[in-house]
């Protein structure tokens, strides 16, 4: 008998390997080897893309709980400036408060037919203002 390994996520998130295989959408149970292993928990629909280190017990079947946590973006930009995130239309700019799960977001703001993209990475009730200026191109698509 192998061992197992029980991830519980809030909120549910699709779980992949290392290799990029998957291991299922949470909560789950699947067989894991014993160790130190990095999972990948996406959930595009809400915009989360993390990764997180689980421990599997030599032994039997080990419970890991995750909880992932928001974090809070404000955007900076020209009126009427078109805001996405991770591919979604947040709305227009500027924008307050916007909550975001913690990790990785890809920031996209477009106005008159120009774009400024940021990639960053959001820590769990951190606050982060962008300031979008098009003299400063951002980087490059």
């Amino acid at each position: 008998a192998g061992t197992l390994l029980e991830l519980i996520v809030d909120p549910g998130v699709e779980a992949l390997l290392p290799d990029g295989g998957t291991l299922g959408r949470t909560p789950l149970t699947a067989p894991m080897p014993p160790g130190r292993h990095v999972l990948s928990l996406r959930n595009p629909a809400l915009g989360v893309n993390t990764a997180r280190v689980v421990n599997v017990n030599p032994t039997g079947q080990t419970t890991v709980r995750i909880y992932l946590n928001k974090g809070f973006v404000n955007i900076r930009a020209p009126e009427a400036a078109t805001v996405l995130v991770d591919g979604r239309n947040m709305g227009y700019a500027p924008l307050d408060e916007l909550d975001l799960y913690e990790g990785h977001h890809r920031l996209v703001v477009i106005v008159d037919g120009a774009r400024w993209a940021k990639s960053f990475t959001l820590a769990a009730n951190q606050r982060v203002t962008f300031t979008v200026d098009f003299e400063d191109e951002g980087e490059s698509e």
